[in-house]
């Protein structure tokens, strides 16, 4: 377990569907540790936030921690979430990773492929 400082780009999302199917603002939260950033509110199906937040610069965070990122729907019904262990992003080598959203609306209506 180390000490870590991670950055993260949340570029966009596909196919965000609000529960009652009408177009969405869509909103993500990603937490790690003591730490929660928010991305500015999206209006539609294909979100491009393009938002770039630095983890690990207020608090201290390890590898041993993971990343969440839940999508929200007007700030309140969670579309999804998808987390990551930091340990598999250890190293200081940039990776693009696109993680599916599970536990929300998304999946209860079986829109998650």
């Amino acid at each position: 377990m180390q000490k870590c400082v991670v950055s993260c780009a949340l570029i966009d999302a596909e196919g965000m569907f609000a529960p009652d199917y009408k177009e969405p603002d869509v909103t993500a939260v990603v937490k790690c540790g003591p730490e929660t950033y928010k991305t500015d509110r999206f209006s539609g199906v294909n979100p491009k936030w393009m938002s770039h937040f630095t983890i690990g610069m207020k608090s201290t965070i390890t590898t041993a921690q993971q990343l969440e990122i839940t999508v929200l729907h007007q700030n309140s019904a969670k579309l999804g979430s998808a987390t990551i262990s930091l340990e598999a992003l250890f190293g200081e080598v940039a990776q693009k990773i696109q993680l599916p959203l599970r536990g929300g609306t998304l999946e209860n209506n079986g829109d998650v492929g």
